[in-house]
């Protein structure tokens, strides 16, 4: 147990990371209700925050690292007036996380552009940029560079994306601000959300549908893949950039949205709770005393483990929320950032027999650590069930995880992980029951992680290149 977790302490990232948050707002009081979206974002990325506004002379763009609530935004939105604004929390899904250039928006002649995703293979945009994607630009930098010299060449924002696209080869969920106009655009497979409704005296797009409940606003409808959507003071109308054919991150569901979000109609609450609802009908015959979610995802589908199966609940694991983020790199300090990070309440665990529910499984260091918090509190016998099935295969569309041969369940089998997890039992969802405790048609879902099935990330629907092909290089990352 201590050696998997002192195994995996010398890497960059010791589980899944979040992704970015975008969110854009047609409204007098713009930028104060993106900064309130952001907060709602928080949690797809913690390493920066911006916002943007159109103005006069021009766009004014105020951004900062650390979390939203870090920086001095009494002052900053004071000087951020407009009607049209756009705002980004920023996860590096790869590269420095502590360089404020990189932090969102873009700001490119013409045009302020916020980017969730990635682009996996930026090969295409190098090659329309020249020496400038020398200068280490990174994917989201490229895209709206591009997008602004094809708007001076072809005279709009519309006929430039048009223009664009299939340079756009990875995922992208967009805001841009251009032509006195909000534009909110997906890639054709809708990898990452994006969401719009109205809020009183306006509009807002963003990338879950709780930056809109932070405002009061009704949902109007998912931003659809390939789809372009044009908001101003007038209104709302959306085109088709391209064809579409939805392929959401099953992650979204399983780890990474929070939990009282509603992506592609599915409420992501219930989506989990059915997880664990799935993972008790696989132990008949199994007598727990307790069962217990790792904090804080994998909750909702303890809770359905526990109402599907009658196996009491307990919130016996405790996680410290305010003890700052795991992937230091210094192996001792993150070793006692991961220890610091959980505790457990020792007398609920004490000879009994405990069902320990996670999410998922990436590299397996953490949760190690878990275990052995468990086991050292006097737990008889701890069974792990995972609301996912093994990760196995790297992720090139926007979340960071680590390379193949680092995935704790890489050419592993379910033996050998309980074995060196040192459970009493192991069990994960199959593909075919997270599918359905989803709710969506499998082909509606990228099963990338599990299955190594990756959707062609071509931005043109014609160009197949499958992600495990590229060769991916250095990149900054969105």
């Amino acid at each position: 147990m201590a050696n998997l977790f002192s195994a995996s302490l010398g890497h960059s990232f010791p589980e899944l990371q979040e992704k970015c948050g975008v969110a854009g707002v047609v409204h007098p009081d713009a930028s104060e209700l993106v900064h309130a979206s952001l907060m709602a974002l928080q949690h797809r990325g913690q390493d920066g925050a911006g916002i943007g506004v159109v103005q006069e002379k021009g766009f004014h763009v105020s951004k900062h690292l650390g979390l939203v609530s870090s920086g001095d935004w009494t002052n900053r939105l004071a000087q951020l007036s407009g009607n049209n604004a756009i705002g980004h929390t920023r996860y590096a899904t790869t590269g420095n996380s502590d360089n404020v250039n990189f932090v969102q928006p873009c700001a490119d002649e013409g045009l302020l552009l916020a980017h969730n995703g990635n682009i996996a293979d930026t090969s295409q945009l190098k090659a329309l940029l020249g020496e400038v994607a020398l200068e280490k630009l990174n994917d989201s930098q490229m895209m709206s560079l591009v997008l602004s010299r094809s708007m001076n060449q072809k005279g709009s924002f519309v006929e430039a994306l048009k223009s664009c696209w299939s340079s756009f080869a990875g995922s992208f969920s967009c805001v841009a601000l251009a032509e006195g106009k909000l534009f909110a655009f997906r890639d054709s497979y809708g990898i990452r959300p994006l969401i719009y409704g109205s809020v009183e005296g306006g509009y807002i797009v963003a990338s879950e549908s709780v930056a809109l409940d932070a405002l009061g606003g009704e949902i109007i409808a998912d931003v659809k893949p390939g789809e372009l959507l044009i908001l101003d003071d007038s209104g709302y109308k959306t085109t088709a950039i391209a064809d579409g054919n939805l392929r959401i991150d099953s992650l979204e569901f399983v780890y990474l949205a929070r939990p009282d979000s509603v992506i592609e109609g599915v409420n992501v609450y219930e989506a989990r709770y059915q997880t664990g609802a799935c993972l008790a009908s696989k132990d008949r015959g199994l007598e727990p005393d307790l069962v217990i979610g790792a904090p804080d995802s994998a909750i909702p589908a303890a809770i359905g483990y526990h109402q599907s199966s009658n196996v009491p609940y307990s919130a016996a694991l405790v996680k410290n929320r305010y003890s700052g983020r795991t992937f230091i790199t210094s192996g001792s300090s993150r070793e006692r950032a991961i220890q610091a990070k959980y505790n457990v309440v020792s007398g609920q665990i004490k000879d009994k027999s405990i069902v320990l529910v996670e999410d998922s499984i990436v590299r397996g260091s953490t949760l190690a650590y878990v275990i052995s918090l468990l086991k050292e509190a006097g737990a008889r016998e701890v069974h792990l069930r995972v609301a996912s099935p093994p990760v196995r295969y790297p992720d090139f569309l926007g979340i960071a995880t680590p390379t193949k041969g680092e995935l704790f369940a890489n050419e592993m089998s379910v033996g050998g992980m309980r074995s060196a997890l040192g459970v009493d039992s192991l069990k994960f969802l199959t593909v075919d029951e997270l599918v359905e405790s989803i709710g969506l048609p499998e082909n509606n879902l990228n099963l990338a992680h599990f299955s190594g099935d990756y959707p062609a990330i071509s931005g043109s629907q014609g160009q197949d290149r499958n992600a495990r092909t590229i060769g991916l290089g250095p990149n900054p990352g969105s």
